[in-house]
């Protein structure tokens, strides 16, 4: 098997499919939903939690059995029911008809992994063992989590601010990994904003023309 190639989907406003109302289709549903994806269940029965979504109209939830045309103009289908044969009929129609599919319980068949994943403002850290070990995944994702030094968040939106000023974002890549360097996260992690303004004059020769106080 190939490598996999990483990818950060945009999902807002796309339709996805879940085959499945279980505990692993809710977690899949639940972080669809906060990606923005226009999320359909299609199950016999659903979880409370789903039951509730479908409640407040956050999801489409079909209470029947799997169809081949349910994946008729969906971005990706995610075939995560207690029954491999239907996660199997799920992911060839998807196949079929040139949509991704996700097969929770056979990754190898998967078009795409979904990695353990964690957010943190800005920053997103996606950690995948190729399907070897999700559990593995997320053990690693925490431990990296927990090496994530105090104000990355703060530096990334500082970060975002910067190169929305095109003097900062034509800079060079060396100037960027010398402000990196330079004890400006340390700065912003106790909220010195003077000192995390010194800083950048001193690294790009210009102070920014926003308030700095945005950052925090």
């Amino acid at each position: 098997m190939a490598d996999l190639y990483p990818l950060y989907a945009d999902l807002d406003g796309k339709r996805c499919l879940v085959v499945g109302a279980g505990g692993v289709a809710t977690r899949k549903v639940k972080a669809l939903l906060k990606a923005g994806a226009l999320v359909t269940i299609v199950a016999p029965k659903a979880s409370s939690e789903i039951e509730k979504l479908a409640g407040r109209n956050l999801v489409d939830f079909q209470a029947r059995g799997f169809v081949e045309g349910d994946v008729e103009g969906m971005a990706l289908v995610f075939a995560a029911t207690d029954d491999p044969q239907t996660n199997r009929m799920a992911a060839q129609a998807a196949s079929r008809c040139g949509v991704w599919a996700n097969q929770a319980d056979d990754p190898e068949s998967s078009d795409f992994h979904v990695p353990a994943s964690l957010t943190m403002g800005e920053i997103g850290l996606v950690l995948s063992t190729s399907g070897a070990s999700p559990l593995l995944a997320v053990w690693l994702r925490d431990r990296a989590g927990e090496a994530l030094p105090e104000g990355v968040e703060r530096l990334a939106r500082l970060c975002a601010l910067l190169r929305g000023e095109e003097r900062f974002a034509e800079s060079e890549t060396s100037s960027w990994r010398n402000l990196f360097e330079s004890g400006i996260i340390e700065d912003l992690a106790r909220g010195d904003l003077t000192a995390a303004e010194e800083k950048i004059l001193e690294t790009f020769g210009a102070a920014p023309d926003f308030d700095m106080s945005a950052v925090l």
